[in-house]
């Protein structure tokens, strides 16, 4: 069988290619690169039976030089009375040998199955003529996708390797499993898992971590009296409780003013009760006692007041209390407990029942 052909495969380093079948003419000598046809400035004859590419084939490509023989006109023309030339006869011969040969080719490699690079296009090939099975496994890549080619999240792999995922739709799973870090609408999450009872903070700028959770306790105390305290009839009395059960803050001054002086502002649920001890005799026959909350030096609020018919010899124990919700600034703000009484007799004290105590509730 006759050569009409020759391939190779290119290295991306050589240029030149040698071909060994036989052509009339220079233009009759074809040249394509994975099965396309280059044109003839892409290449040059280095001599009659090699061909120089301008730029060396990129390794893998497929390199055809083939005959493809005019047919158009015969090479010589032969006129009544000319003189014949036995070259101008070979000529035309080749021609028709040469397109015979072409054509046997084609059709050798049809029947063995076998088709030159470049022997079939678009054209040739029926709508939906190639199946997936007749496609090797592997043989796609992303180079033969196209950009606008729209391919359902369905149709793809679970395994994305180390590419981003991106979507404007809402993603959906169940038991899912994410290693590395989450962001989520800009919240960067932890990687790993904090300790019993933590709960998520942020920094501000979008990062989450784990942190115990602040809980305010304070500042708080309770006082109580140490021994009895006496106190002048018909007038404003402080009771100096002066002994500290719970001070949390260092805010209660049990020594001096007996006052509490809150170092966080909010509101205060406070209570001042008062056991008052009065004595047997010189009791007015209407007995009046109270105890007040003052703030900064002034009543705030009013315990309930208590009167009594008695008799002017008698001898008992009565108590007062003072419950109330109070604003602090948390600085200057301070609380004391009051009492007031008409008896007269000079044994009457508060005694050791009596208590003072605060506690921060609310910002």
């Amino acid at each position: 069988m006759a050569t009409t052909q020759n391939t190779y495969t290119g290295n991306g380093s050589l240029t030149e290619y040698s071909f060994t079948f036989p052509y009339l003419e220079e233009s009759d000598v074809r040249v394509s690169l994975d099965g396309v046809d280059q044109i003839t400035t892409a290449y040059s004859f280095a001599n009659a039976t090699t061909i120089s590419f301008n730029t060396a084939p990129a390794n893998g490509v497929a390199i055809r030089i083939y005959r493809q023989t005019s047919q158009e006109a015969p090479p010589a023309t032969f006129f009544a009375g000319s003189a014949i030339r036995a070259s101008d006869l070979n000529d035309n011969f080749l021609q028709q040998l040469y397109v015979a040969q072409e054509t046997d080719q084609i059709a050798r490699n049809l029947t063995a199955g076998e088709i030159a690079p470049g022997g079939i296009t678009n054209v040739q090939l029926a709508d939906d003529a190639v199946t997936t099975a007749k496609i090797a496994d592997g043989t796609i890549v992303n180079a033969d996708v196209n950009a606008s080619a729209a391919i359902a999240g369905t149709k793809v792999s679970p395994n994305f390797g180390s590419q981003n995922v991106v979507t404007t739709g809402d993603v959906s799973a169940v038991d899912a499993t994410i290693s590395g870090t989450a962001t989520i609408s800009g919240l960067v999450y932890p990687t790993s898992d904090g300790s019993a009872d933590q709960v998520l903070k942020t920094n501000g700028s979008g990062t989450l971590s784990f942190a115990s959770a602040a809980v305010y306790q304070g500042p708080a105390f309770r006082a109580t009296l140490s021994a009895g305290a006496f106190f002048t009839p018909n007038t404003d009395t402080k009771v100096p409780y002066d002994t500290v059960t719970f001070d949390t803050d260092s805010c209660y001054d049990n020594t001096t003013n007996y006052r509490f002086t809150p170092t966080k502002a909010g509101y205060y649920l406070t209570t001042a009760s008062c056991s008052i001890t009065f004595g047997a005799g010189g009791h007015p026959n209407i007995l009046t006692h109270y105890i007040t909350v003052d703030k900064n030096g002034s009543t705030y609020a009013w315990g309930n007041h208590s009167r009594y018919s008695t008799s002017t010899s008698e001898w008992f124990i009565g108590t007062q209390s003072c419950t109330t919700l109070v604003y602090m600034n948390g600085s200057t703000d301070y609380l004391e407990g009051y009492v007031w009484s008409n008896d007269v007799n000079p044994s009457t004290q508060a005694n050791l029942g009596s208590f003072f105590e605060s506690t921060w509730v609310h910002d």
